[in-house]
């Protein structure tokens, strides 16, 4: 597997429990939106898997610089990663992934729960920067306010037809929000849009969360053969 090393070049914390990463790209690095990669801290040891995880490109294809989105932790791996100085050298491996736009203008509703929400941002970007034809619903499903990433992007993205629909579940009744309220289910895509059987599903986020909104589909007697999950572990 080829690997490309790569520089930090920035961190931003989102919340308290979240970061987003941006690195050089390699110029010979192609992905597809909606893929993963390797992301590699050569400085930790090598032993099982410590000095790497998955990660998926939040950036876009045409976008000049990588982007990742992640769970703060306390692994080795996180604390590092956390703690490395901008400009440190780091490597990304080729990319991997099937998480990826059918060819075609059917419908499209992503469910994205948290970190969730990183490979979705890549393709919604790319299907905008294409101008691709066909309607999108986001449903991106935070525990609070203060989680959600890329708000402004998804408000503002012009060149595709996006309703975006940010949803709190933790939330107190007084709390001022003007987005949907609770957990994802039945009735709240019913707000959005009448036939949950016509689109093509993307559910993405925590496997509990890839299993609820399965689970969910499938009550609606949505065929499988029309959901595309990715679960993200070891957050």
């Amino acid at each position: 597997m080829s690997m490309y090393p790569i520089e930090l070049k920035n961190r931003t914390t989102i919340g308290s429990d979240t970061t987003i990463i941006t690195a050089e790209k390699p110029d010979r690095f192609q992905f597809t939106a909606g893929q993963f990669t390797k992301l590699i801290l050569p400085n930790l040891p090598a032993t099982s898997s410590e000095n790497w995880r998955w990660m998926s490109i939040a950036s876009a294809p045409a976008e000049p610089e990588l982007m990742f989105y992640l769970a703060n932790g306390v692994s080795a791996y996180k604390r590092h990663l956390a703690g490395c100085p901008l400009g440190s050298s780091v490597a990304v491996s080729e990319p991997r992934g099937k998480f990826l736009l059918a060819d075609d203008d059917r419908e499209v509703v992503f469910l994205a729960g948290g970190v969730g929400i990183a490979p979705v941002r890549s393709m919604l970007v790319h299907a905008a920067a294409k101008k691709r034809t066909g309607s999108f619903w986001l449903f991106y499903s935070n525990a609070n306010g203060n989680g959600i990433a890329f708000d402004q992007l998804f408000q503002n993205l012009t060149g595709t037809n996006l309703t975006y629909v940010p949803t709190i579940t933790k939330l107190a009744d007084d709390e001022p929000w003007t987005g949907e309220r609770g957990r994802i289910d039945a009735p709240m895509l019913r707000r959005h849009f009448d036939d949950l059987r016509a689109p093509r599903y993307y559910a993405v986020g925590s496997p509990e969360f890839v299993r609820a909104m399965v689970l969910l589909l499938r009550r609606e007697s949505v065929s499988l053969s029309q959901i595309t999950v990715e679960s993200f572990t070891g957050l």
